[in-house]
């Protein structure tokens, strides 16, 4: 090796050394006043991984996956006074993250001072913190996820001794609403040059700290001061501090809310259909007053009487179902406080128009007089029980209402459903806790007379019927409305209580999931968070004694099904006992289900979005033996068939003694008694081959394997080591290859780290010209593979160095293109790796190296020809002109062969080399052109 050669190595490993030794707290580089750094890289995953496993849990409000992957750490510790620091970084690289940490332990960063992230890349980075004296401080410039790798500079670090504790804050304002003295009020003020933080007082009185008493409110420089009393005085003082000492003498603010309060805002621009066309209060009807998402309906109060019955109609005209929400402002603070919520419900049908009854039963201590209602309503029920909501599409209705007192006695109830499925029939217990002036219970049809308080059961009505119930009053307005009462009673096979019984295996049936309900949703099975939103059908298995059994579903009439087994019903968060789904007609075939004895298991047949149903036959039977387990693979034979062979490894009998062995393509059979390994074959390339195993023991114990394959052999260039010699032209069209990725494997080779690399790789190789200029690309052939990647590489294969990867530069297609431009390389031989996009397309692609600023004949030599390659003995080289100087060198660059011809024809023997490439050095006429041949 030469000496440069070998000092420029030592320098690289030793940069190499400080990129992957930084992996604990201990590591990190010591930093002077004025330290700057430019290159800092990491190698990714051979380099700095894992740092914060867990991530820290302060990292100053980022992610803290900014400091999860590789970390580049910095130790500050300050002198004798308290100090400010600044870094300042510019990264190359996207994802990163710059933070100052006051505590590191092992590889976890903690206790974040401030930090700075982006997502992008080329961008600059700065954080700031003021220390204590004698504090030592952690600087970590952080990677997450892609690229996997830092490149960044250190542009400045700067250490400022502190002296003084901070200036009072200036601008210092509460922004007062002037006409709701209830809304909140915001504080701000600017930020205090030093400052690390800020102390806030707040109180009624002047030096008052009722409501903050010095709170620290960190680096922010804003608070807000929440549901202020009408006509107060406030008074608040912001402090700024530092590690110094706090501001001296900052000035007492004050200010005075309003005597006017005002209610909470709630609307939107955004309405489903048109909103609503009527709302009903009491006897009083209001008509909208367009598409609003604002309805104010106040000035004249609507009288309500407190104990009985509040009327509410809503006409909705939005097409969608919508949650209703009311309050009554009753303690009249301009807040609609949880305990004022008078109605929730929902418009579930979406019809339009529709009225929605939201009537309630007004407290019967409500506060008489004036107050106001709020109606919510939105299409995100949720959003419906926000009275000050202002999210889109929903209707706010506000109404100024009138309790008074009502001259009859009102009766209190509450009414119970009570199902009588055995008899398709179901009652209404009535339960009367005040009996009040009530005489009986109507269905408008029907009465039941009332004597006193207690339980009343009304009924029967028949299964699937819709009833309306009230309580009558000898007062019309002070009858009680019961509700709306209906019932359906599940079928069999419906849901989990009424189950369909296999009383008894084997078991089998023929029937349509159409013919039950869909009851249970995607998420309601352990097994799988789909195939349960279709319609549902329920079986129930109760084995007396522990059992083995296979479950089998055939015949399936639609995509998109599966079959849950379960160790309890759906809705019960159940244990997953066994399942099967796919997007095919395919059997769900559950084979060698273990089920304890005593317990009571459900499967459940569902589908997937779409379909809602599918026909199927369910059988199950008892498992008398057990499967033998199975090895299967495919082994190549290219180099002899031209196909391939398939091998079964029986890695455990079972519980058999005698296995048959066969496959579907020939009438080749084995006899197995032990574990052992048996071989089919060889088969043609694409050749579906299915292995059957059988227990000669027991008929039950008969398994099929997948579909084994092989699409092709390898191409030629499949390895590094079998690269193919590209001819660089002057343009991409000059001298392109084509490449094919059918069959090809994955090299083995270090993956390349970018253009989703998966295999399927396939190699060239190329000479740098004389000026270290040419140009890797690969373009569209046939449009079979329209996406692929690219990566160059110097040195041997087996220890390849990376020059760089590229995904889509090419301007043909979303192809690779990687320039290399270092005259150091000339002469050098450096190879091209070219794989499809993620490995899921198979197909051919242009392959080319070329160079605008090829020299004359260096792209095109006078012409000659070689022959064999592969080569066993005797190379034959033919020139036009005579072949002045062949020289042979091995793949380390070492010359092994020499001749001077100087003829149109020269024959080197070969058959004193090893097998493997080489490089042969033809000159002729004072140029130069290298090829690659293979020696066997």
């Amino acid at each position: 090796m030469k000496k440069i050669t070998f000092i420029l190595f030592c320098l690289t490993m030793m940069f190499s050394l400080e990129g992957y030794a930084q992996f604990d707290c201990s590591s990190g580089v010591v930093l002077t006043d004025g330290y700057t750094a430019s290159n800092i890289l990491t190698n990714g995953d051979g380099g700095i991984e894992d740092w914060n496993d867990p991530n820290p849990t302060d990292s100053c409000s980022e992610n803290g996956f900014y400091w999860d992957d590789d970390v580049y750490l910095f130790t500050y510790t300050a002198g004798a006074s308290p100090e400010q620091i600044s870094m300042t970084t510019f990264t190359r690289n996207s994802w990163n993250g710059l933070a100052i940490f006051s505590s590191c332990s092992g590889t976890a960063l903690d206790n974040c001072l401030n930090a700075d992230v982006n997502t992008s890349g080329n961008v600059s980075h700065t954080v700031t913190a003021n220390i204590e004296a004698g504090q030592t401080v952690y600087i970590a410039t952080g990677q997450w996820g892609t690229p996997n790798g830092l490149d960044f500079d250190v542009t400045s670090f700067s250490v400022t001794t502190l002296d003084s504790e901070p200036d009072c804050a200036a601008n210092a304002l509460a922004d007062t609403n002037p006409a709701c003295g209830n809304y909140d009020v915001p504080f701000s003020w600017d930020a205090s040059p030093g400052a690390d933080g800020y102390y806030l007082t707040v109180g009624t009185t002047s030096g008052g700290n009722d409501i903050e008493d010095a709170t620290d409110l960190g680096s922010d420089t804003s608070y807000t001061l929440l549901a202020p009393t009408l006509n107060t005085d406030y008074y608040w003082t912001v402090v700024p501090y530092n590690v110094v000492g706090s501001a001296m003498g900052c000035s007492e603010n004050m200010f005075t809310t309003s005597t006017d309060g005002c209610y909470c805002e709630s609307d939107t621009t955004l309405v489903d259909g048109t909103g609503i066309s009527n709302l009903q209060v009491g006897t009083t009807d209001f008509a909208s007053g367009g598409s609003l998402g604002y309805e104010d309906f106040t000035g004249a109060a609507v009288d309500l009487g407190a104990g009985i019955s509040s009327n509410v109609q809503i006409t909705f005209n939005t097409g969608y179902s919508y949650g209703v929400n009311i309050w009554i402002d009753l303690n009249d603070n301009f807040d609609f406080e949880p305990e004022e919520l008078m109605f929730t419900g929902e418009e579930t049908t979406g019809d339009e128009p529709v009225v929605f009854d939201a009537s309630f039963i007004m407290p019967v201590d409500a506060p008489l007089g004036n107050h106001r209602m709020r109606i919510g309503s939105d299409d995100t029920p949720e959003d419906s029980a926000d009275p000050c909501n202002e999210s889109s599409w929903h209707v706010t209705m506000d109404v100024d209402v009138n309790i008074i007192e009502v001259a009859c006695s009102p009766a209190t109830a509450t009414a119970t459903l009570a199902a009588d499925c055995d008899n398709s029939q179901f009652f209404v217990d009535v339960d009367v806790t005040d009996l009040g002036d009530a005489t009986e219970v109507t269905d408008g049809t029907d009465t039941w007379a009332v004597s006193g308080t207690g339980v009343l059961q009304v009924g029967p009505f028949a299964d699937g019927s819709s009833v309306d119930l009230t309580l009558t009053h000898t007062d019309a307005e002070c009858d009680l409305a019961l509700g709306t009462f209906s019932n359906t009673c599940p079928i069999l096979g419906q849901i989990c209580e009424t189950a369909i019984e296999v009383m008894s295996v084997p078991y089998m049936t023929s029937d349509d999931t159409a013919n039950y309900l869909d009851d249970y949703e995607n998420g309601s099975s352990s097994c799988s968070a789909f195939y349960m939103s279709g319609d549902d059908v329920v079986y129930s298995y109760t084995p007396a004694s522990d059992i083995v059994v296979d479950i089998l579903l055939s015949n399936i009439g639609a995509t998109y099904s599966g079959i849950h087994v379960l160790d309890g019903c759906p809705d019960a968060t159940p244990n997953c006992v066994a399942f099967e789904g796919s997007s095919s007609t395919n059997d769900r075939d559950l084979q060698d289900v273990a089920l304890t004895g005593g317990t009571t298991y459900y499967i459940v047949i569902s589908t997937w979005a779409t379909p809602q149903s599918t026909t199927y036959d369910l059988t199950i039977t008892e498992n008398t033996c057990t499967d033998a387990t199975a090895a299967y693979s495919v082994e190549s034979d290219c180099d002899n068939s031209g196909g391939f062979f398939v091998n079964v490894e029986i890695t455990d009998m079972g519980t058999a003694t005698d296995l048959t062995v066969s496959n579907d393509q020939d009438a080749t059979t084995y006899a197995v008694t032990s574990l052992s390994t048996v071989q089919f074959g060889p088969y043609a390339n694409g050749t579906d081959v299915v292995v059957t195993i059988s227990d000669d023991n027991d008929v039950n114990c008969v398994q099929d394997s997948e579909a084994l394959s092989q699409v092709a052999c390898p191409p030629a260039n499949n390895d590094c080591i079998n690269a193919i010699a590209l001819t660089n032209g002057l343009t991409f069209d000059e001298n392109p290859l084509i490449a094919t990725n059918l069959g090809a494997t994955d090299s083995g080779e270090t993956a390349p780290g970018c253009a989703f690399y998966q295999g399927g790789d396939v190699w060239y190789s190329a000479i740098i010209p004389a000026d270290g200029y040419l140009n890797f690309e690969v373009n569209t052939d046939d449009s079979s593979i329209t996406d692929s990647g690219g990566a160059v590489y110097t040195g041997s294969c087996g220890s390849l160095v990376l020059l760089d990867c590229n995904d889509d530069g090419s301007t043909n297609g979303a192809h690779p293109i990687i320039t290399v431009d270092d005259v150091s390389l000339a002469g050098q031989m450096v190879y091209f790796r070219v794989w499809e996009y993620g490995n899921n397309a198979v197909g051919t692609v242009q392959v080319a190296t070329w160079s605008p600023t090829l020299s004359l004949g260096e792209d095109n030599l006078s012409a000659f020809t070689y022959f064999p390659n592969p080569v066993t003995s005797q190379l034959t080289l033919k020139g036009q002109s005579n072949l002045n100087k062949v020289s042979i060198y091995n793949v380390v660059g070492q010359e092994v062969l020499t001749m001077e011809p100087n003829n149109v024809e020269a024959v080197m023997d070969l058959s004193s080399l090893t097998s493997g490439a080489y490089f042969v050095k033809v000159e002729i006429n004072n140029q130069i052109e290298t090829i690659r041949v293979i020696k066997q």
